[in-house]
């Protein structure tokens, strides 16, 4: 976890680009990435599924042959931006869905040597606690940044992921509270809110003392 912080020593809050800056450019695409970069952000959001046995960079799920052709391969993002921005890679559905996604994961972020710069995170709290296994193990052979995603119950998922062992909570902005965070805090947990799009709400969030914000709009974090 230590690596996934700023050097500007001003301020410790990560800026993170939902999607890449998907407020200037299309979602999940190299162009949104690039915008993201220009802007200064610290961390892009992106999300993931697989497909064939590669892992492919959308929102939605892949539905027919040939349905991800505009869509970048996780490892063509990370050749991409690698060295000038981390990644905070969301499983959209884990092994039920696409056997082997975990270990896929975890082999290619080792073999690119990439493992130490982003956060895997998702909803499922039964996809985080396989990867963590997985690395716990020996199976995996990286130790990423872990987070869980959730949008309802806030405690009761910061209790799930004190449980599991993970590094990071990412509440929905609506569900983000000052008792959340300092609960959070208190078990050495960091918190990311989603998505975040207005100047206010922004201060607001800093205020509260976050850890990072997702938005669509970086520029204005």
């Amino acid at each position: 976890m230590e690596k996934l912080k700023k050097e500007d020593s001003e301020s410790t809050m990560l800026k993170i680009a939902h999607r890449g800056a998907s407020g200037y450019a299309p979602e999940n695409t190299l162009e949104a990435f690039q915008k993201a970069i220009d802007l200064k952000a610290d961390m892009i959001e992106l999300d993931i599924h697989q497909w064939k046995g590669q892992l492919v960079v959308r929102h939605q799920k892949p539905k027919k042959v040939g349905a991800n052709n505009h869509s970048p391969l996780l490892a063509e993002v990370i050749h991409f931006i690698k060295g000038k921005i981390q990644l905070n890679i969301e499983i959209k559905e884990g092994g039920k869905t696409y056997p082997g996604i975990e270990e896929n994961l975890l082999s290619l972020l080792k073999q690119e040597g990439f493992e130490d710069q982003c956060v895997i995170s998702s909803f499922d709290a039964s996809t985080m606690r396989q990867i963590k296994s997985l690395t716990s193990s020996g199976t995996g052979r990286c130790a990423p940044t872990y987070g869980l995603i959730f949008d309802r119950r806030p405690m009761v998922h910061l209790q799930k992921a004190v449980e599991m062992g993970l590094d990071v909570v990412h509440p929905r902005w609506t569900v983000c509270t000052p008792e959340l965070v300092d609960q959070a805090h208190q078990r050495k947990k960091k918190v990311f809110t989603w998505t975040v799009n207005t100047p206010d709400q922004v201060q607001y969030f800093k205020k509260m003392g976050v850890d990072g914000i997702i938005s669509d709009y970086p520029d204005i974090l």
